[in-house]
């Protein structure tokens, strides 16, 4: 890849310019990016500029340091991807992995809503991942998945998805998820809730609808998620 810097701020340059070797796979997960002096020299800037760069990217976890190794690009294992984007916990705090349940994945024409809310390269068809997930062994969460076909072609044949979304979107599609967008209401359950999770019509429920953002700071996953929580915390970090 060239290595030309334009007339950005040099420090955003080489953001920019570490976050497109990422993407193409010049590094790799859990790869170390050579020290800030060699980034330095490479580059032609001072190594104050590449570490604003680094530390940016850092704090965005698209990068992480290791005390006494060097700097990585950040890894979306499935314990590591659930504890960071999903704030499920007991009352007292220790914190909740969802089991995997039922699932089937779709393709066809997104909706209006959909296609607005996704970057999908301009493509109309999208696919869509429909599950419930279990807490402590009895179904509590029900999540309408939606991505891009264009992005996360032949998703249907990875069905039934082992691991966490973040963690194969990363692996397989080469798509690092670095930011989410929830917005949280209250609602009711409707017959088919009910049934999905073995709840009484009209229970109520917490409706999670977030936008995913790539590295590139792209939507590329819109996710509706209904949560039973009795028993059941919450937690958004801000």
């Amino acid at each position: 890849m060239a290595t030309t810097l334009g007339f950005r701020p040099l420090y955003q340059q080489v953001y920019d310019l570490i976050v497109s070797q990422i993407s193409d796979g010049e590094y790799r997960p859990g790869e170390m990016l050579p020290s800030e002096q060699q980034l330095a020299n490479q580059l032609k800037v001072s190594q104050g500029t590449v570490r604003k760069a680094l530390d940016t990217m850092t704090s965005e976890k698209i990068l992480e340091r290791r005390q006494g190794k060097g700097t990585f690009v950040a890894t979306q294992t499935s314990e590591r991807s659930t504890l960071r984007f999903f704030g499920f916990s007991d009352p007292d705090g220790t914190a909740i992995m969802p089991q995997n349940g039922e699932e089937s994945i779709k393709r066809r024409k997104g909706t209006a809503k959909e296609l607005l809310q996704l970057d999908t390269g301009g493509s109309q068809d999208v696919y869509e991942i429909a599950r419930t997930r279990l807490i402590k062994n009895k179904p509590a969460i029900i999540d309408k998945i939606v991505v891009s076909a264009k992005s996360f072609q032949g998703l249907t044949k990875r069905s039934p998805i082992n691991t966490a979304l973040y963690t194969l979107y990363q692996e397989k599609y080469g798509i690092h998820v670095i930011s989410t967008s929830d917005e949280i209401s209250a609602i009711i359950a409707s017959k088919s809730d009910a049934k999905k999770i073995g709840i009484e019509v009209g229970a109520p429920l917490l409706m999670i609808q977030r936008r995913t953002f790539d590295i590139h700071k792209k939507c590329v996953e819109y996710r509706t998620t209904k949560v039973n929580t009795q028993g059941i915390i919450y937690t958004a970090r801000i």
